[in-house]
């Protein structure tokens, strides 16, 4: 009938769900498949970071994946220019706060933030502390924030003693 929604049967909307589930679940073999062939044969370039990413952003706790993101990342800030590195690291930021949002007490996220900013020309560790407030606000219990708080501020004592 014209200008009415057609209402699935539970049957069809079962069946539809279903379908785009097994869509996802074939995508998401064909990205690490893709990603670990590009590994095992060395690969360290953009494409890998622009798969990895795909892939984490759907389910950031596979740690592998982060390892790789530090292998390629590693091979490519010591090419860049001090600016260029900055922005890389932003992106990795960036990436890793999107993550976040999916899992805010993830060891692999947290562990692969704390690489990005030792890594970083100029890490932004006031905006890290005020991300540490943010989900300790979320959930007091998130311990990965109080880590990072304690290791900023051991960090801070350190170089203050240079």
């Amino acid at each position: 009938m014209h200008g009415r929604v057609k209402v699935r049967s539970s049957e069809e909307k079962v069946e539809a769900e279903r379908k785009e589930k097994a869509e996802k679940v074939r995508v998401y073999r064909e990205l690490t498949t893709r990603i670990f062939t590009k590994r095992a044969s060395g690969e360290k370039d953009e494409e890998a970071l622009k798969l990895t990413r795909e892939v984490l952003i759907q389910n950031p706790d596979i740690s592998t994946l982060w390892n790789y993101r530090r292998e390629i990342l590693t091979c490519l800030l010591s090419s860049l220019s001090e600016e260029e590195a900055l922005k890389a690291c932003s992106v990795e930021q960036s990436l890793t706060q999107q993550c976040l949002r999916v899992n805010p007490k993830s060891y692999c996220i947290w562990l692969h933030r704390q690489w990005v900013l030792d890594h970083s020309p100029r890490p932004d560790w006031t905006h890290e502390i005020g991300l540490c407030d943010l989900f300790l606000k979320y959930d007091e219990r998130n311990c990965e924030c109080f880590r990072r708080t304690v290791y900023r501020e051991w960090r801070q004592g350190r170089e203050k003693e240079r």
